[in-house]
């Protein structure tokens, strides 16, 4: 798994190997060893002696042989398993034109803050866009020219919202945002700012340069 020699290893800590990407992630295992005597399944990513990264599932349990305490663990490579997983998941809650969340991810993340803002008493804002003139860039330029469009509105919709909350994409030309903290006052004010920078931009389609528009709610 890390790409070290029996030899190699012998007589060496993990520490001496250096193959903790995140030492953090060893004071935790020990921690957890020490409270609860094992750890189980715990992931961590790895440094091979290569200098790659790899993620590890580590299963550990205390020994007592003969009144001397023991770690023994079994690690096990996971990379593989962990990306693929992350794949499902993002092909599971992601748009695949726009990259953004997709109409179920999205209601999915307004549920959870909706409970959130709830709880703590927080405003929480809802707005939904359209592309104005949508149909008529599909109609007279044609499919990949609309999606062309979309892809660009999603990138500036991305830059422009920043950590302010989630931007997806609910079906066609239309978009939300999720806008935890912020009151229908403060929302308006975001969507107008948005408004503004997009209806200030020239979208290029293909070999035409379009003005690109809003409506929101």
């Amino acid at each position: 798994v890390t790409g070290f020699t029996r030899a190699e290893a012998l007589g060496k800590s993990t520490e001496d190997l250096g193959i903790w990407v995140n030492i953090a992630d060893r004071d935790r295992m020990v921690a957890e060893l020490a409270t609860h005597g094992t750890c189980q399944r715990f992931d961590s990513p790895m440094r091979r002696k290569d200098g790659t990264i790899v993620i590890v599932m580590i299963t550990a349990s205390i020994l007592d042989l003969e009144g001397e305490l023991f770690a023994i663990s079994v690690s096990r490579d996971v990379t593989e398993q962990r990306r693929m997983e992350a794949t499902l998941v993002r092909e599971a809650t992601t748009d695949e034109l726009t990259g953004l969340a997709n109409r179920r991810q999205f209601f999915a993340v307004a549920d959870d803050a909706l409970r959130v803002c709830s709880q703590q008493g927080d405003p929480l804002s809802v707005a939904v866009l359209d592309m104005d003139g949508f149909k008529g860039i599909n109609d007279t330029l044609g499919h990949a020219a609309g999606d062309e469009s979309l892809v660009a509105f999603a990138g500036a919709l991305v830059e422009l919202l920043a950590d302010q909350g989630t931007a997806g994409r609910l079906g066609g030309d239309e978009f939300g945002l999720l806008l935890p903290g912020k009151d229908a006052a403060d929302a308006v004010a975001l969507v107008d700012e948005i408004r503004g920078h997009i209806h200030r931009r020239s979208l290029i389609v293909g070999d035409h340069e379009r003005e690109l528009t809003i409506s929101a709610g």
